[in-house]
């Protein structure tokens, strides 16, 4: 029986408005059954006439926007609204075969496989160059030459729960997304397999600028991709065979010198950046959660940061042996000198001496490209004393349980009317923090992400929103959570002395709080019912998603 489930092909588009009618045209032509078939066009930022040739599809297909121009950013719009239980990819310089569908998804039927890949051939006609760059896209060497194996978007298809439990594509990633993707996936325990029969055409670079151009950005970013995935690749004996047969060694001349200059300026960027601090307060926790957000930051993209752990004079000596297992020399251990996580958060923001400093709680995780993206943020907005970013919920076993939640600009007014604006990852200019008194030691819950930032608005600082999910906040019953296992009347308790402290009116106050008890509040009394109740670890979308 064939396998023919509902399938949902994504493909991104930026400026194609010389392409993109062949590319629609070919996937309509498809011979795959219509009611089982969802195309999915996102339109990313494009300034030339791509929107009207997209119009006049408009129903045969579905049209998204993602205004910010990126291809992850893209993929990742189509792959959070598609309906398929498999998902393809293709680009908008791409056509397809006809049995393109049928060929690349009928391995899925094996729940073992998380990626095929098929043959990508250049589109004729085209000039020798264009020709020998399909050398550039050998998914058969990608998939099983290279070790660990990597899947190319132009011609990829998995079932929908693997690239949704693994977050979807990391839009730090300008290129070599799918890279990046392909080796979450393997580390996952998927297999990957080549599909020959399942052929793309696509439109190759054809001129000698262009070909030294894509060897520079594949060099660029392959330097970030590999500093992403550095203990992974130690312990598999990364190896990349040569990557060009020695054909027409003029073109592969190009390609090589534009991808060393990639990667010499790529590795040079690393480099320059400056060290942040990363501060952690650890008073119990789970092994698990505990290694896997300390991990999050021994993987980092940037090696530049410096890892303060503080623990508490009545921490586990399990905890403490654990940190030390990890004999990292950016990593620090430090004694609680205060009270509580305020506490330990000042305590670590003292001892830093860093410019810039920013916390992980010990049950979270950072992005691959946290520390390099908050760099680049630095850099590129000297004058901002405070950076928070987007994040995303993830339970237990560290699945993806939410959309990503944007992080955004906000007044002073707002922490009085919405509450907590500004949420994890937080980083800041260590002294400014320092001046403005550090963290309340004597709130309970609140005082990270709530107090604290209010605080340093008050005092004048300038924020930043980062729209890049840079932080995955983990909800679970496991161990103490401030979000899960703190009592309602505690965290009320702590809401009316935060905001007596900013000199809010009482009015104002209890009106906060009771929008509170329906919203956010409403959420953790569901979570006390199960854990008071004994309910298992179980799938909290449905929880989530009302406080997202």
């Amino acid at each position: 029986m064939s396998f023919l489930p509902r399938a949902s092909i994504i493909v991104p588009v930026h400026n194609a408005e010389h392409t993109i009618a062949e590319c629609i045209e070919s996937l309509l032509n498809l011979d795959y059954p219509k009611e089982h078939l969802e195309i999915i066009v996102v339109e990313n930022a494009s300034t030339d006439e791509t929107p009207a040739a997209l119009f006049r599809y408009r129903n045969d297909i579905r049209i998204l926007q993602e205004p910010w121009k990126s291809r992850s950013a893209a993929r990742n719009r189509g792959l959070w609204h598609a309906t398929g239980d498999v998902i393809a990819f293709t680009d908008a310089d791409c056509m397809v075969e006809r049995q393109w569908l049928r060929r690349i998804i009928a391995p899925l039927h094996d729940e073992r496989i998380g990626v095929v890949g098929g043959k990508i051939l250049a589109k004729t006609p085209c000039n020798s160059i264009g020709k020998w760059s399909e050398h550039l896209f050998d998914h058969a060497a990608a998939i099983h030459t290279f070790h660990p194996p990597y899947a190319i978007t132009a011609n990829w298809a998995s079932r929908t729960s693997v690239l949704t439990e693994r977050g979807g594509f990391d839009e730090a990633f300008p290129r070599c997304e799918d890279v990046d993707l392909s080796w979450r996936i393997f580390q996952a325990g998927y297999c990957f397999l080549y599909e020959p029969r399942a052929v793309v055409y696509h439109r190759n670079k054809d001129t000698v600028f262009g070909l030294m151009r894509l060897g520079y950005l594949h060099g660029l970013y392959a330097v970030r991709v590999r500093r992403a995935h550095a203990g992974f690749l130690q312990k598999t004996r990364h190896d990349n065979p040569p990557t060009l047969p020695p054909r027409r060694e003029f073109y592969r001349f190009l390609f090589d010198a534009g991808k060393k200059l990639g990667e010499a300026i790529g590795s040079r960027h690393v480099h320059r950046t400056s060290i942040i601090g990363i501060l952690m307060t650890c008073k119990d926790q789970k092994e698990q959660f505990l290694r896997e957000a300390i991990e999050s930051v021994i993987h980092q993209s940037s090696a530049d940061w410096l890892f303060f752990i503080v623990i508490d004079h009545d921490t586990p000596q399990k905890i403490s042996d654990i940190i030390r297992s990890y004999a990292h020399p950016q990593i620090h251990l430090l004694q609680n000198k205060g009270r509580g996580l305020g506490g330990g958060i000042n305590t670590a923001m003292h001892h830093a001496e860093t410019k810039y400093v920013c916390i992980l709680l010990s049950d979270d995780t950072f992005a691959l490209h946290a520390i390099e993206t908050l760099q680049r943020f630095i850099r590129e907005f000297p004058g901002v004393d405070f950076f928070h970013s987007s994040r995303q919920f993830i339970d237990s076993r560290s699945r993806i349980r939410t959309p990503i939640m944007e992080s955004k600009e906000f007044r002073l007014e707002d922490f009085k009317k919405h509450g907590g604006v500004v949420k994890h990852l937080l980083c800041w200019r260590r002294r400014k923090g320092i001046d403005a008194g550090g963290i309340d030691e004597h709130l309970d819950h609140g005082c990270d992400d709530f107090d604290f930032p209010w605080k340093m608005a008050e005092v004048g600082c300038t924020f930043k929103a980062i729209r890049e999910c840079l932080y995955f906040y983990r909800v679970h019953h496991d161990f103490r959570r401030l979000t899960t296992c703190v009592p309602i009347k505690t965290q009320v308790s702590n809401i009316r002395t935060i905001f007596r402290k900013h000199k809010v009116s009482e009015t104002e106050t209890e009106a906060y709080i009771r929008s509170a008890l329906n919203g956010y509040l409403l959420k953790d009394r569901v979570m006390d019912f199960e854990q008071s109740h004994g309910v298992p670890e179980c799938d909290t979308t449905h929880t989530l998603s009302r406080c997202a």
